[in-house]
């Protein structure tokens, strides 16, 4: 596994190439801190890392509200999404 602090984020990313990685910051409990952006990138940085890459290309970083995803238990949460490629 990569360093979480040797994965790069770039502008662009080669066509075709590359795996989708997630990352969620998520309130799931009422003593937890709301989600952030950066703690949501963090998060994708890492399962870049952990699959072994060491550049990554955020696609989209989406805000749910109240409820917004219950399939993970999260009362609110960000959703960071990229893609990782060498």
């Amino acid at each position: 596994m990569q360093p979480i602090s040797s994965v790069e984020i770039v502008q662009s990313s080669p066509e075709n190439t590359g795996q989708a990685v997630e990352g969620v910051s998520c309130k799931n409990k009422i003593w937890d801190p709301a989600p952030t952006r950066e703690a949501a990138i963090e998060v994708v940085k890492r399962e870049a890392a952990r699959a072994g890459y060491s550049k990554l290309r955020i696609t989209s970083v989406v805000e749910g509200g109240y409820g917004a995803d219950l399939r993970r238990n999260c009362w609110s949460v960000i959703v960071a999404t990229g893609i990782a490629f060498n």
